[in-house]
């Protein structure tokens, strides 16, 4: 069971003894492959990196379907189920230390780094979702360089608290 988190699992192929990742909103069921599962707040994720895996969404009435390599599933928890090819090193980068983003928001950039940093970042509430986009490759370990790149370019100013870092306008 993967409660929450991300896990990369390299497994063999073997008929009798399936391998099963189950997490809060569905199962994955490894046919002799390597993939990646990744369970945070309402969506589970799951990037297919070779061979095969058998996804069955925890929702009824839910279609179960294999995916083909280099595909990513996303099941929320409202039921919705997208598929889609992303960039596999960004998949990964994680396991290397990194964070890699492309053309994301300031939102979700920092709602990533929070994964990793031990101090947090928070965005004033005034700054829009939309205002910039950012695009990188990060150290997870280093949450202040992170800050202070977001916030220069967003055109924001970072300031630097005993508890977190807050960008704001």
């Amino acid at each position: 069971m993967l409660d929450r988190g991300e896990a990369l699992f390299e497994v063999s192929k073997d008929p009798d003894r399936p391998f099963v990742v189950q997490t809060r909103l569905g199962r994955v069921t490894a046919l002799g492959t390597k993939f990646v599962v990744r369970d945070w707040q309402d969506v589970m994720e799951v990037t297919l990196l070779s061979g095969s895996v058998l996804v069955d969404p925890q929702k009824s009435g839910q279609a179960s379907f294999i995916m083909a390599p280099g595909q990513r599933v996303r099941l929320g928890v409202t039921g919705s189920a997208t598929v889609d090819k992303p960039s596999l090193p960004a998949v990964t980068a994680w396991r290397d230390g990194r964070l890699i983003l492309q053309d994301m928001s300031a939102v979700a950039a920092v709602r990533e780094m929070n994964r990793y940093g031990r101090k947090p970042i928070t965005l004033d509430p005034s700054v829009s979702t939309e205002q910039c986009q950012v695009s990188g490759v990060f150290r997870v370990a280093d949450t202040e360089r992170f800050a202070n790149s977001l916030a220069r370019i967003c055109g924001l100013r970072l300031v630097r608290l005993d508890d977190r870092y807050l960008i704001e306008p």
